[in-house]
């Protein structure tokens, strides 16, 4: 899905996909983030502060 994405001209994508991590790909890259096995007390606003982060750094 994301690569469809990515052909479609799209220059930056980022996939947040809850337990299973995080996907970062663009036309040269792929890179995949796993979450740590631990104990969430509460993951509102997690995948908006990291899509604002990487909105700040690019």
């Amino acid at each position: 899905m994301c690569k469809k994405i990515v052909d479609a001209g799209v220059e930056h994508v980022v996939m947040l996909m809850a337990d299973k991590g995080t996907v970062y790909l663009n036309k040269n890259t792929i890179l995949q983030a796993s979450i740590p096995k631990g104990i969430v007390k509460n993951s509102v606003c997690s995948g908006d502060s990291l899509v604002a982060g990487f909105i700040a750094h690019t």
